[in-house]
């Protein structure tokens, strides 16, 4: 997992996505577009929490969250602001604890 500057926005990529959360940003923030690979035989899901604090996927409810189906690969284009910080984590519903059987691959531009 690594993180990358841009002119005015950031790029997060998450390459092996999966049900440990992430922290992409400590503060405020906001989430523009996100692109996943999601090279499993299901629907796996990426759950975005807005907080600094620890968080335990399946528990922690999620502020937003976006399904990729079978073997997708896509953009989704968010625009939502985070109050204390972006953490992420992949699973198999929109808010359990579920790992996908495989990791998605994923970048997320932020601000």
């Amino acid at each position: 997992l690594a993180q990358s500057s841009n002119p005015g926005n950031a790029a997060f990529k998450a390459n092996a996505l999966t049900n440990a959360a992430v922290s992409v940003k400590a503060v405020p923030g906001v989430a523009s577009v996100l692109h996943c690979s999601n090279p499993s035989s299901n629907t796996a899901y990426v759950q975005f929490f807005d907080t600094i604090g620890a968080v335990t996927v399946g528990v922690t409810a999620p502020k937003y969250f976006i399904g990729f189906t079978t073997q997708q690969s896509a953009d989704a284009i968010m625009n939502v602001n985070f109050t204390a910080g972006i953490q992420i984590a992949a699973a198999t519903t929109a808010t359990g604890a579920g790992a996908p059987d495989q990791a998605l691959n994923c970048s997320l531009a932020f601000e």
